[in-house]
């Protein structure tokens, strides 16, 4: 096994308990753990990363890519040596949202990313043409105060975050050619669609069978 992969799984597991009190510890304490997990996940690969998600008793490590498709086998790598840790669940990739209930009936709470502030039941979408490619799926985003952020250099980041956890980090770097966002108005919304409809739009336009359609 390679040695970067050994070190750094050999680091999280002797932490793992500090690590599932992220949110409890002193700043110091947790800025020193999560400096050296990135480290070494850095030495492994340096265009990789992990996400923490703390739900109750249970705690999913997520190795990402950051949707770049080039170092897709590279997370797979690192996940395929990952230990068995009680609690734990170690997972390749974003994964895609399991319950929309709440986008559907507008209760969702704003996401937050560096002052950008985004209501996914909000949002809605289009398909562009993509040129030269008729296979990947080009879409135009629609946001409300596209002017307040317009010049904000996180604005992108953070559509490109939600869309990873509609669709899956592996489905929106492999289906996804392109990514525009506009400002919503009423001329655009009656042409447009609910975003949280792109995961059932994607998957329509591989053409799944109704079976596959059922998430």
């Amino acid at each position: 096994m390679n040695t970067c992969i050994t070190e750094f799984w050999s680091y999280f597991q002797k932490n793992q308990y500090a690590f599932q009190m992220l949110k409890e510890i002193e700043p110091d304490k947790r800025s020193e753990l999560l400096n050296e997990l990135n480290r070494l996940i850095n030495n492994f690969h340096p265009k990789i990363g992990f996400i923490f998600k703390m739900n109750n008793n249970a705690f999913d490590f997520i190795i990402t890519a950051y949707g770049n498709p080039y170092v897709f086998k590279s997370v797979e790598l690192l996940v395929k040596y990952a230990p068995k840790i009680e609690k734990w669940t170690v997972t390749a990739f974003i994964q895609p949202f399991a319950n929309l209930d709440k986008y559907k009936s507008g209760t969702d709470k704003p996401f937050v990313y560096h002052g950008i502030s985004l209501k996914i039941s909000e949002m809605k979408f289009q398909t562009t043409i993509t040129e030269n490619n008729p296979l990947l799926i080009s879409i135009e985003v629609y946001i409300k105060n596209l002017v307040l952020h317009n010049y904000n250099d996180h604005l992108t980041a953070a559509v490109y975050i939600i869309l990873e956890h509609l669709l899956g980090e592996k489905s929106f770097a492999n289906e996804i050619h392109s990514v525009k966002i506009t400002q919503f108005t009423a001329e655009n919304d009656a042409a447009s669609t609910q975003l949280y409809n792109l995961p059932t739009y994607v998957k329509i336009a591989r053409g799944l069978s109704a079976e596959e359609l059922i998430v």
